[in-house]
């Protein structure tokens, strides 16, 4: 076998050194990046922000230097008056520390529904941090002032959003900016909703050892390819198609074992979606934010949670509502009826923890009354049976047209000890018949 042309070693090996400074870059060097951005879903315009009516949203910066805060102001009216006034505040567990008041004129804040960008020095403080911004417009009467988007989400790591002193299920539309951008705090972020499973340091070795190993391979099939085209390739009078197809023939044969993987892989998904029968025609999870919620906590947020979650073999959207909770969705039961389906269980980092375990409950509630559909406790401290992710499934053909609330309630066990009861309810959702 004829040895690879010296140019070709120092080619590919370039190709190697650039991918991996391009990765010391990214984990290392300082750079411009936005660092959190607006979350996806329907907009809606928060209350009014004139007079006494202020907004507040927290939020948490994965990377340092903060230095700027973009929202969307929409003016109410044909004018907004006044100053407005933005505080950026640290939120620490003594209490909100004061770090910037910024006031500019109302005028050259709004315009036209255009975005709007407040820049201040880059805040050196560690993190993970979380900050707050205050927005007021107390100089300007009700029809002088202006909206700001907000998203009907809880999109945010410990984002907050608090309009009239009253706590609001949603985000504020907006981003922030910081000048350095770590490739670890990023992945910090996108880890964050598997934080109990997925802790973030070990995730960025893996993630990287990971990258580097699927780039070795991908050199190592290279060099061979070449050092072995000799060989391998068509004669040099064969079309540019025969060629190709002669060197996709050689990479497969000597890659067998990936290609089989791949083949297995693709037949496994098949035939999971093949097997895949639901027809869903309500997600209850989707719907979450229009919800009624109910809570013995002290705040929404600090009883309800929406995330994805992997419960059995897959990642669920799973609603975390501590105990004592209610949720409770309007929905519309079709002429043909409907089934309604939801997984419940316990956060796996909890099942071992001292507890009481929880009572789970689902109704649905109609013109003529409540009717309970199942009542069930749970507690996988004690029940090792209990450590799971058990599927309900309700038949609600006898509804069929009618409007109805499909209640979910959970409860302390029987102690009434609501420690370490992180109850979930997994893809609730409303499936056909």
């Amino acid at each position: 076998m004829p040895p690879m042309p010296r140019r070709r070693w120092v080619s590919w090996g370039l190709v190697v050194c650039g991918a991996l400074a391009l990765q010391a870059w990214a984990l290392w060097g300082e750079r411009w990046g936005v660092a959190a951005n607006p979350p996806s879903g329907p907009n809606w315009p928060v209350g009014e922000i004139a007079e006494g009516i202020t907004a507040e949203q927290t939020f948490v910066m994965s990377v340092p230097g903060l230095r700027s805060f973009t929202f969307t102001p929409r003016p109410v009216g044909p004018t907004v008056v006044g100053d407005v006034i933005f505080d950026v505040l640290d939120v620490t567990p003594e209490g909100d520390r004061p770090l910037f008041r910024i006031i500019k004129k109302a005028t050259s804040v709004v315009k036209d529904g255009r975005p709007y960008t407040l820049e201040f020095s880059p805040i050196d403080l560690p993190v993970p941090r979380t900050f707050k911004v205050r927005i007021a417009l107390p100089e300007a009467t009700f029809g002088e002032g202006f909206f700001i988007d907000g998203v009907e989400h809880d999109r945010y790591a410990a984002g907050i959003l608090v309009v009239n002193a009253q706590q609001v299920w949603g985000d504020l539309v907006f981003q922030t900016d910081a000048p350095t951008a770590y490739l670890a705090g990023r992945i910090d972020a996108i880890s964050g909703t598997y934080r109990a499973l997925l802790p973030a340091a070990p995730f960025v070795v893996v993630f990287v050892v990971a990258l580097n190993a699927v780039l070795l391979w991908v050199a190592w099939v290279a060099v061979a390819e070449l050092r072995g085209r000799a060989d391998t390739a068509a004669p040099a009078t064969t079309g540019a198609l025969l060629r190709t197809a002669a060197a996709v023939r050689g990479w497969v044969g000597a890659n067998r074992a990936v290609v089989g993987a791949l083949v297995v892989l693709v037949v496994v998904v098949s035939v999971g979606l093949a097997r895949q029968r639901d027809v869903m025609l309500v997600d209850l999870a989707a719907r979450f934010p229009q919800a009624e919620k109910r809570t013995s906590m002290g705040s929404l947020h600090e009883g309800f949670a929406l995330f994805d979650f992997p419960t059995v073999g897959v990642v669920e959207p799973c609603i975390l509502a501590l105990p004592s909770s209610r949720i409770t969705w309007p929905v519309e039961i079709g002429p043909t009826g409907a089934m309604l389906s939801v997984r419940v269980g316990l956060r796996r980092d909890v099942w071992t923890l001292d507890g009481d375990g929880v009572v789970f409950r689902v109704g649905v509630a109609t013109a003529r009354g409540y009717e309970e559909l199942r009542r069930e406790s749970l507690d996988p401290a004690h029940d090792e049976r209990d450590r799971r992710y058990a599927l309900w499934r309700f038949d609600l053909t006898r509804f069929a047209g009618e409007r109805l609330n499909v209640v979910f309630n959970t409860e302390p066990g029987l102690s009434a000890n609501a420690v370490n009861d992180a109850a979930l309810w997994c893809a609730p959702r409303l499936l056909a018949r």
